[in-house]
């Protein structure tokens, strides 16, 4: 009986693991594109770099990459309809463009040219939290606005972060990437890679330690920061010396403990390949403060793949992926919805959003 008891001890134990420890599965729901030069009130739509489902409106905001090249600095309201009961292929009817709405400057004065480089953002009790590459100075930003796009509050910045001799954010590398705690009172930026001091960009043969910094939403202040160390180039460029690039693109927040992370893979000649990371900061160590990450000792957040999507599966294509939200409940069942920086490129790109049911 005792070894009975032991062995069955022993099962619920590691039932309990698996349980803690449960990986989603993503069933493929449905896609749709938007062209590349769709114009919506004479500017055009497109660089989708961000994107946080409303549920009490039942729209998504969706924030273009634009530095006033095709239209002033800005957000949109959208709409997706799904039709659950259609073939694969049609699953989502329709994506309506409701509202455009421009981001304004901390003396409510609008961006000029290359002022801003927006990339992150997050609806988080009612005001938006953000975050573009660069301001007019070269300096990362992040911070908060109210949703008719006038500011709120500018985040503190550690100067680690400062582009300078060899140090800080690297150019087009910085925030990238925004998640909520489980509160919503923590805003969680990631870079899409290391900082200058802190090691090299991801490569075909290594993975780049990029930070996660944690600040508190209603002060602006810091409150921690974390190592995400991302994955290789996912395949040699054609040529081989051709361009090729791997980094951390999106945050999620999954539940009370984890997130989940996307990594946009591009290699010339070859295309995107996209990953969907569980991540989990419980046993991260806090580098909070930490000006370079060299010769330094810390435990990265614990990562474990979810999803990898490829051209072919589970679309002929797989585009710029760099947005990802829930969605509604679609028969049950969360949902996953991802969308496509087309970097108005009209001859190669598309807006394209991917919807996913988790298991």
């Amino acid at each position: 009986m005792r070894a009975l008891s032991f062995a069955l001890g022993l099962l619920l134990a590691a039932m309990a693991q698996a349980s803690a420890d449960g990986i989603p599965k993503l069933s493929y729901f449905g896609a749709f594109t938007l062209p590349t030069g769709l114009s919506i009130d004479g500017v055009e739509f497109g660089g989708i770099s961000a994107l946080d489902y409303d549920p009490a409106s039942g729209t998504y905001l969706a924030l273009s990459d634009d530095q006033g090249q095709y239209g002033p600095v800005r957000f949109y309201r959208l709409t997706i309809e799904f039709a659950p009961d259609a073939a694969p292929g049609n699953r989502i009817a329709g994506i309506g463009i409701d509202k455009m709405v421009e981001i304004r400057r901390g003396d409510g004065s609008a961006f000029p040219l290359n002022g801003a480089d927006p990339e992150a953002m997050r609806l988080a009790d009612g005001v938006l939290v953000w975050g573009h590459e660069r301001d007019e100075t070269g300096i990362p930003y992040a911070g908060s606005m109210r949703l008719d796009g006038y500011p709120v509050r500018s985040f503190s910045v550690p100067d680690a972060y400062v582009p300078g001799d060899g140090r800080g954010v690297r150019n087009n590398l910085a925030f990238e990437s925004l998640a909520l705690s489980a509160d919503g009172k923590r805003a969680i930026y990631g870079i899409e890679n290391a900082l200058w001091q802190d090691g090299p960009a991801a490569g075909l043969d290594r993975g780049s330690p990029s930070r996660l910094l944690v600040i508190d939403i209603a002060t602006g202040a810091v409150i921690a920061e974390y190592v995400y160390v991302t994955e290789p180039v996912a395949e040699a460029p054609d040529p081989v010396d051709g361009f090729r690039t791997n980094g951390l693109s999106e945050l999620l927040r999954y539940d009370d403990d984890r997130l989940l992370a996307l990594e946009r893979s591009f290699s010339a000649g070859k295309g995107v390949i996209t990953r969907i990371f569980m991540v989990d900061l419980s046993r991260a160590s806090n580098i909070a403060g930490w000006e370079s990450l060299e010769g330094q000792s810390y435990v990265p957040a614990k990562k474990t793949l979810v999803a990898t999507l490829k051209n072919g599966d589970p679309v002929d294509r797989i585009d710029n992926l760099e947005a990802m939200t829930f969605g509604p409940e679609i028969g049950g069942k969360r949902s996953l919805v991802l969308a496509s920086d087309n970097n108005f490129n009209r001859r190669e790109q598309v807006t394209q959003v991917l919807v996913f049911t988790i298991d």
